[in-house]
């Protein structure tokens, strides 16, 4: 019989890559949409790593002689070399599969093991897998084959003690829908964002982009970081203000919509309803999000809750 104590004594301490982003031992997904510069994200990532240069909070890392395992699943290993180049990082130390033009398929066990023994032969800390759709040939949709490709990684990260990061992609945006990435525009399975303890996400919120945790389950989220990439460079800032948007994943797409049209101040009913049509809403999921808002009737306008104080309202209609 074992017991939660001597687990604990099997078990190092939860220690941080990067603090409150990217822990060891665990799986860390980098998300976001098509062409917004994940992999740019990613190198700049092991950059900080392997040079001691400032993460985007300010934290160091420390110097240190150690490697990152890179692995290219997307045929473009040529456009990796050029950037490393570029950013004049320590090529001997960004290691790569033992063939490195040749595909991976992370369901296949045999290619875990190559994986699992460059770690512990290079004494690897830090594993980049860009991307997580070309890791695999199985159905990203499904949880079963999902769950094939990721609770083996996350099992390695425990077992090895690294920060094991993917980069996903997220599904197509709705017209409807917010700007904001949540754990439901994740593409394929949710088995996916399952065995990540954190999911960070890369996303474009008025005008500003900024990366953002969106799952943690170790520790408190921490505020999101603006992020600039320009010229081949990244470049990072602290936001301030409004731009720093609070996220609340309870509330639908349809609901941050409604929330958009209706503002401070009420909205004939007729209109919202037209335009949320236009905007590829159903009314069904329209008066779901009405529900969920608390939206209040005055005459046959609608109004956000918190905004009808501003306005005489019959009690007949709340």
């Amino acid at each position: 019989m074992a017991t939660l104590k001597e687990l604990a004594e099997m078990l190092p301490a939860i220690e941080w890559l990067w603090p409150s982003w990217i822990p060891k031992g665990f799986v860390t997904m980098l998300a976001g949409r098509q062409g917004q510069g994940k992999s740019y994200l990613a190198l700049s990532f092991a950059r900080n790593f392997l040079l001691d240069v400032p993460w985007p909070d300010g934290f160091r890392s420390g110097k240190t002689e150690k490697k990152v395992l890179w692995l290219d699943c997307e045929s473009a290993q040529a456009l990796l070399v050029q950037r490393s180049q570029e950013w004049k990082l320590p090529l001997d130390r960004i290691v790569l599969p033992d063939e490195p033009l040749a595909p991976i398929a992370l369901e296949d066990s045999g290619d875990r093991e190559k994986i699992s023994n460059i770690v512990s032969r290079e004494n690897i800390p830090f594993v980049v897998i860009d991307s997580l759709g070309g890791s695999h040939g199985l159905d990203v949709n499904s949880n079963r084959d999902m769950s094939r490709v990721l609770k083996p990684l996350a099992a390695l990260a425990r077992d090895k003690g690294i920060a094991l990061f993917i980069v996903h992609h997220v599904r197509k945006r709705y017209q409807w829908e917010s700007d904001l990435i949540t754990l439901d525009n994740i593409m394929g399975s949710l088995a996916i964002s399952q065995f990540c303890r954190s999911v960070i996400v890369k996303e474009t919120v008025k005008g500003v982009s900024r990366l953002r945790v969106e799952k943690i389950n170790i520790c408190k989220a921490p505020p999101p970081v603006g992020v600039s990439i320009k010229d081949g460079n990244v470049y990072f800032a602290r936001l301030e203000g409004d731009i720093d948007i609070p996220v609340s994943p309870f509330v639908s797409p349809a609901a941050e919509w409604l929330i958009e049209e209706l503002g401070d101040s009420p909205r004939k009913s007729g209109e919202v309803i037209k335009e949320a049509a236009t905007a590829g809403i159903s009314w069904r999921q329209l008066h779901k999000a009405k529900q969920e808002l608390g939206i209040v009737r005055i005459g046959y306008t609608w109004a956000l809750p918190n905004t009808v104080k501003h306005f005489h309202t019959d009690p007949k209609n709340a």
